[in-house]
């Protein structure tokens, strides 16, 4: 009975101490140490974080975004693994952080981690799909957010959406992959096996992905990324004339295809074999 007491006292005040009632928290903690059972290490360590949470000065509502920013670094450099009781207040101070960001209108830290992050951390993914997704309304030309995207989509087990988001974050911006974003295998073989700028159109030629438009204003990387995008358009462009009948003009891009980029063209020709197979 003793022990269940104990631990039920413990519990209240790791929950208190989550929600920031330090106070309350405390009094809990010292009453818990008073019968405790072997944990008085444990103890110490949650009071040890109430006072520095407590004196922190930054939970609190209305937060401007420096001040965000100041409470996510201090959370960033704090060791929650002292004591498993603090995932609680880990999970509670994420939660803070990240309303504090979306009030403060405000998406990446210093360190360039998006406020996304802290979602996925919360296994809160669809509210991670939701923000990211209004994120690249508003800031069309963020490539990174593409990334972003697919990761998350591929956490909420949405494979195919995410590996469409891949190939075209890798078509728009091949030239700075964060790598730890990229969970599929399909596509990190893919980039090892055919370089990054052509990841869309195998995908595509390879009918892993249904195609998919593109923007007119891409500002390439490199002289690679050119031809990836000059690859795809051709191919694109192709396909258009093929559907619409115009067979010396869907002649000539494919001659096009096939002089300039032989390798993809050896792909889009099993594509067109098959399909003439199917039409028998």
């Amino acid at each position: 009975m003793l022990f269940n007491s104990h631990t039920l006292i413990k519990g209240n005040a790791y929950r208190l101490l989550a929600a920031f009632r330090f106070e309350e928290a405390l009094r809990l903690f010292d009453e818990a140490r008073f019968g405790s059972t072997g944990d008085e290490a444990e103890i110490q360590r949650a009071i040890e974080a109430c006072h520095f949470w407590r004196a922190c000065g930054l939970i609190r509502e209305n937060l401007q975004e420096q001040q965000v920013e100041k409470l996510y670094q201090v959370f960033s450099a704090f060791d929650f693994s002292r004591s498993n009781g603090l995932e609680q207040l880990k999970g509670a101070l994420q939660n803070r952080i990240y309303s504090q960001m979306m009030k403060a209108g405000g998406f990446y830290f210093d360190d360039g981690t998006p406020v996304s992050d802290l979602l996925i951390s919360l296994k809160k993914f669809m509210e991670a799909e939701r923000i990211i997704s209004h994120r690249m309304e508003n800031h069309p030309d963020d490539t990174r957010l593409r990334y972003l995207l697919a990761q998350v989509l591929w956490l909420r087990n949405q494979k195919g959406r995410a590996t469409k988001e891949y190939a075209q974050a890798l078509f728009y911006n091949p030239c700075d992959i964060p790598v730890d974003r990229i969970l599929s295998r399909q596509i990190m073989q893919l980039i090892d096996d055919e370089g990054p700028e052509m990841v869309l159109a195998i995908t595509v030629v390879r009918s892993i992905i249904q195609p998919v438009p593109v923007s007119n204003e891409i500002e390439p990387c490199s002289e690679v990324h050119q031809n990836g995008i000059e690859c795809y358009r051709l191919f694109r462009a192709a396909e258009r004339a093929h559907r619409k009948g115009e067979s010396e003009n869907c002649y000539s891009l494919r001659k096009q295809l096939k002089e300039q980029f032989p390798g993809f063209y050896e792909e889009y020709y099993m594509l067109i074999s098959n399909r003439g197979k199917r039409s028998l």
